[in-house]
């Protein structure tokens, strides 16, 4: 039989399309059992209810499947399915369109299986927030299309592969949050399209390379937080021209903050803190018009606060916290109102604690009407509660009246400062407050009813005590092992401390206040063993009326006796004076020196008199009953 020729080239033209029908079908059969393997590996989930031989033909349907123009598998969107297992039983070779795979959210485990290298058309990968572990494989740089790649927040580690330098069109890159170690730099090439970079939370140290600043001049993101990056930040830091995020914080930078860095023009978030900046805050920050939050806290910046800084527009964030700041907040901040493109009064946070301010708080605080957040305390460590000495470095003067046009304020803390006068009533009127804390300054005169108008706070008042990591002084006075710790310098330096606490007390308060329980248990211990008087519930304070007229308090032991040397004008007249304490601390001194209650040692040398048949040891004996033993 003879096929016509116009039949013929019909037949020609028809054959070649029938067979792709046949091939889609067959790329969908292979796509199909390749995940229901894997599917038969994982533990049941009902997010994949839908992944079953009967419905293999509709694959597209899947659920998290979606398919390109030919039925063939070109996305896979498993973010937050509650899934787990492993990735490592997943065929990769068997999808050989992928262009999108997210995995984000779920708990699988395992490594990262190195045929992911084979998915050659990925422009997609996020695999974050899962229990992946091991290492990144190499092969990784074999996805050349990729544009979005997020192994964030996971438990990786080793070396960044060089090889992720053959991402040459990735536009977004986050390997945060992992236990990553510091690639070969100089093995990686540009990455010209690169906008967003974070490869924050893990283990990278030594300089940021140079090479960065050349190869990377399109970053808007970058984060390098909570590494273990070194040495001063590099001029050519400014190549990155276009950053609008720079987060450099949790690292161990040293040096100045550049003056040119206001050439990166477009920055809204600049994040330094706890690094080991010294120096001036750069006036030059004053032309970020864009800048949004400013964090420069927990560094050794020595400057005052450059009046600059009121130039700064759209600030709602601003820390500076525990620095060695001097002078007083600069009043041209209070001018800031009257600039045309920027209103200081936005600012929801002032955290400035920790520095070493003087002077007044200014009342031109109270425009900062939108602020949720005031820190303007002052406490640092010391060998004894509060020293005068160190108060006068603090903020003085009145708490400011204006400070209660501050309604939005959700936290307001003054403490440990040298503040004076009357806590003014306004104070009734921040009615959203949730913690005010004014300890530790030269506060004087009654508490104003208006306190009572504090709703959120009446519902969370406690005595807070600070955590003091040893304990007291008694535990370890008394305890073998940790008694060992306390040399002779250190049972000095406990002592020392205590009289500097009852010196300021007796001396530096005003009026004077009296502790009245000055004892072994009553004396707290830092971890560097620095002392810190506790529990005044019995304190008084000393004035000139006759309120100092009370009863008897103390620990028995360490109370001032009825008649020992002229300390007995308590017990006779019941008048609170300073030597109670005096005679209190004198036992602690004694107790602290020798390691044992100096009553207990009368006792011991008491019995061994009577043993002994010893008329002078018994003359010790008569002040036996003045220890309370």
């Amino acid at each position: 039989m003879t096929i016509p020729p116009r039949a013929f080239l019909f037949f020609l033209h028809v054959f070649p399309l029938t067979l792709f029908p046949c091939k889609t079908a067959s790329s969908a059969r292979i796509e199909a059992e390749a995940l229901l393997r894997w599917k038969n590996t994982l533990p049941p989930s009902s997010s994949l209810n839908s992944w079953s031989l009967k419905c293999r033909n509709n694959l597209c349907r899947w659920t998290g499947i979606h398919c390109n123009a030919r039925s063939s598998v070109s996305q896979i969107d498993l973010s937050d399915a509650s899934l787990s297992g492993t990735i490592e039983n997943l065929d990769f070779n068997s999808l050989p369109n992928l262009t999108s795979l997210n995995l984000n959210g779920n708990s699988f485990n395992g490594s990262i299986p190195s045929d992911i290298g084979s998915l050659s058309r990925l422009v997609f990968l996020d695999m974050s927030n899962n229990l992946l572990e091991g290492s990144i494989p190499p092969e990784i740089g074999n996805l050349t299309e990729i544009q979005y790649i997020s192994l964030y927040n996971k438990n990786l580690a080793g070396e960044i592969p060089y090889q992720i330098g053959n991402f040459q069109k990735v536009e977004y890159l986050d390997f945060g949050s992992n236990y990553l170690e510091t690639p070969d730099w100089s093995r990686i090439p540009s990455c010209l399209n690169l906008t967003f970079f974070d490869l924050s939370l893990n283990h990278l140290t030594g300089p940021v390379p140079e090479s960065l600043f050349n190869k990377l001049v399109n970053l808007e993101y970058f984060n390098l937080t909570a590494n273990s990056f070194e040495g001063p930040l590099s001029a050519n830091l400014t190549k990155l021209s276009k950053l609008k995020d720079l987060r450099l914080a949790n690292n161990f930078f040293t040096g100045y903050i550049l003056d040119s860095i206001s050439l990166i023009s477009d920055l809204r978030i600049l994040e330094l803190f706890n690094n080991s900046f010294q120096g001036n805050i750069p006036a030059s920050l004053g032309q970020l018009r864009s800048l949004e939050r400013l964090d420069l806290r927990m560094n050794s910046l020595n400057s005052t606060i450059p009046r600059e800084i009121g130039q700064r527009t759209n600030l709602s964030y601003l820390a500076l916290a525990q620095n060695l700041i001097t002078g007083s907040l600069p009043l041209s901040l209070s001018n800031l109102t009257n600039l045309y493109e920027f209103n200081w009064t936005k600012l929801t946070s002032l955290q400035i604690q920790n520095n070493s301010f003087t002077g007044e708080i200014p009342s031109e605080i109270g425009i900062l009407t939108n602020l949720s957040y005031l820190y303007l305390y002052n406490k640092k460590r010391t060998a004894y509660p509060y020293p005068y000495h160190e108060i006068l470095s603090h903020f003085s003067g009145e708490i400011p009246p204006t400070i209660g046009n501050l309604t939005k304020l959700l936290i307001l803390q003054l403490y440990s400062n040298n503040l004076t006068g009357t806590i003014p009533p306004v104070i009734g009127d921040l009615q959203s407050l949730v913690v005010l804390d004014l300890n530790t300054n030269r506060l004087s005169g009654q508490l104003p009813e208006s306190v009572s108008n504090l709703a959120n706070l009446k519902r969370s008042m406690y005595l807070v005590y600070e955590y003091v990591e040893r304990g007291s002084l008694r535990k370890l006075l008394y305890d073998d092992e940790e008694a060992f710790e306390l040399n002779w310098a250190t049972r000095v330096r406990i002592v020392k401390g205590v009289a500097h606490a009852l010196a300021y007390l007796h001396h530096d308060c005003s009026p004077p206040i009296v502790h009245r329980d000055v004892s072994i248990n009553n004396i707290l211990l830092e971890s560097e063993f620095e002392p810190r008087l506790s529990d005044f519930g019995t304190a008084k304070l000393l004035t000139s009326d006759l309120s100092n007229w009370t009863t008897v308090a103390g620990s028995h032991g360490f109370m001032a006796p009825v008649s020992a040397f002229g300390y007995a004008e308590l017990a006779l007249t019941m008048k609170v004076t300073e030597k109670s304490d005096v005679y209190s601390f004198g036992v602690v001194a004694l107790e602290v020196m020798m390691g044992r209650h100096p009553g207990e040692l009368i006792s011991s040398l008491s019995a061994k008199a009577a043993f002994q048949n010893d008329p002078d040891m018994f003359l010790i004996n008569g002040f036996h009953c003045q220890f309370g033993k």
